[in-house]
């Protein structure tokens, strides 16, 4: 891992740098596109969308004629998508009583006249500043399918036009269930909530050694309706954060509580660009090397020595590692290394290793033929950060936003050409700071569960 290459003069510790800079992180831009399949939302609509819609006596004019009108929904309501609109097509059986006055005679029918249509609604969906969803429908056309006579005595009257006019007057008693209905099915404000609060929960990284947690601190979130096709809705999302590795010992920042309003963004993506900022004490690590080196026998060509301690810190070049030993060979070494990364392992390690060596022992042919094949060969395997947990924990910095615990049965993700790479080394006095960037794709489909919401309980007294 590491390259060496001998300096033999008295050591000198290697100068310590005075940078007391903090990076600051970019914005992190994470777009996910969330889609609700319309075959879904089709078969929640019509398990919500049954029944009777309409059952009512209308006037039809100042001479007191009527129309009594039974409304309801004859078979399965079908949808469809397009350019921001959601089609209906509601197949309905009506049946109508009608009471008319011929020359001074009232006239109606002892039984119904049955007939079958299918109304065809248009609902332009569109959000309100709260998230919260408001479809604006209208009746864009009747369609019969099996017209109305009616046959009093020897007159017969076509109800086509008035059983039409009735329902146009009365569309807002129709209408508003279908509204209702997909306000219900879709909330959007709810979905928009957890996502921008769940987001901002730290997970942990890991449970062994030092604890890690990955936080993000949510800073805006923006959306829009957009199509994908006849078979979807997509509602893409667009989410800005600050995220931060935080290393146990250090604060967690608290959240950002305050949803802003909803604002319409005009472009959209499915790419995630995140900057994870890691700020890394130097105390933190000596502490780590010291429980995992000190005491720790060296050995090779009949003798041995022991690390007594370890201490890192940072220099204008880089980091400097000072090595306490003491057995067959007494002494110190300075060792200098800059920070390298391998993106095949997606791993932050020390390389180009460099060192002087002070020992009070005649040995100084072994022990340096030691030092420089066993000692820093397994410090360096120590100053490695494996940046892969933060590739693997980044699917549930979404999942969670979307549906906390029990995700699997309630959203479909999909990530891809997820990379991860430092952006940024800096090298300061009290820390190694380190600001990693990711890019990759998500994709997000809420399953049926999402859509039919919690089940009604009854209230206990």
């Amino acid at each position: 891992m590491a390259n060496f290459s001998c300096k033999r003069v008295k050591p000198m510790a290697p100068e310590a740098t005075t940078l007391d800079s903090v990076l600051v992180a970019p914005v992190s831009t994470i777009n996910v596109p969330i889609h609700y399949e319309i075959a879904k939302l089709e078969e929640i609509v019509n398990s919500k969308v049954k029944g009777t819609f309409i059952r009512d006596q209308f006037k039809l004019n100042d001479k007191g004629d009527s129309l009594y009108l039974e409304v309801e929904k004859k078979g399965p309501i079908l949808l469809s998508w397009n350019d921001h609109t959601l089609y209906y097509s509601v197949p309905l059986k009506v049946s109508a009583k009608i009471l008319k006055h011929i020359a001074g005679i009232k006239v109606r029918n002892a039984n119904p006249v049955e007939m079958e249509m299918v109304l065809h609604l248009a609902t332009r969906l569109a959000l309100d500043d709260q998230w919260n969803l408001r479809p604006q429908s209208s009746l864009d056309d009747i369609k019969w399918v099996k017209e109305p006579t009616l046959k009093v005595t020897v007159i017969k009257f076509n109800l086509k036009k008035v059983v039409e006019e009735a329902l146009e007057k009365n569309k807002d008693k129709l209408i508003p269930k279908m509204d209702e209905a997909l306000s219900s099915l879709i909330d959007t404000r709810k979905i928009v909530s957890k996502l921008w609060n769940d987001i901002q929960k730290p997970i942990r990284v890991n449970k062994k050694e030092k604890q890690l947690w990955l936080k993000a601190y949510a800073t805006n979130i923006t959306a829009r309706l957009a199509n994908a096709g006849s078979d979807k809705i997509v509602l893409h999302v667009q989410l800005k954060a600050r995220v931060e590795l935080i290393i146990e010992g250090q604060s967690i920042p608290e959240s950002n509580t305050e949803l802003p309003r909803f604002k319409k963004i005009e472009h959209t993506a499915d790419s995630l660009l995140i900057f994870v900022l890691t700020r890394i004490p130097y105390h933190i690590v000596n502490e780590v090397l010291n429980e995992e080196l000190s005491g720790k026998k060296i050995s090779a060509e009949g003798y041995a020595t022991t690390i007594r301690n370890v201490e890192v810190y940072g220099t204008p070049g880089g980091l400097a590692l000072k090595l306490n030993v003491r057995g067959d060979v007494n002494g110190r070494v300075y060792a200098t290394a800059i920070p390298g990364y391998d993106s095949a392992q997606s791993r932050l390690y020390a390389e180009n290793f460099s060192f002087d060596l002070d020992t009070e022992s005649a040995l100084l042919n072994s022990a340096d033929w030691l030092l420089h094949e066993h000692a820093l060969d397994f410090i360096s395997n120590q100053l490695t950060l494996d940046a892969q947990p933060l590739i693997d924990l980044l699917p549930d910095l979404i999942m969670q936003a979307i549906e906390k615990g029990k995700v699997g049965d309630k959203i479909d993700l999909g990530m891809s050409s997820l990379s991860i790479w430092p952006a940024t080394i800096l090298v300061t006095k009290k820390e190694l700071q380190i600001l990693f960037q990711v890019e990759g794709k998500a994709d997000i489909g809420l399953k049926r569960k999402v859509f039919a919401g919690k089940k009604k309980t009854s209230a206990k007294k």
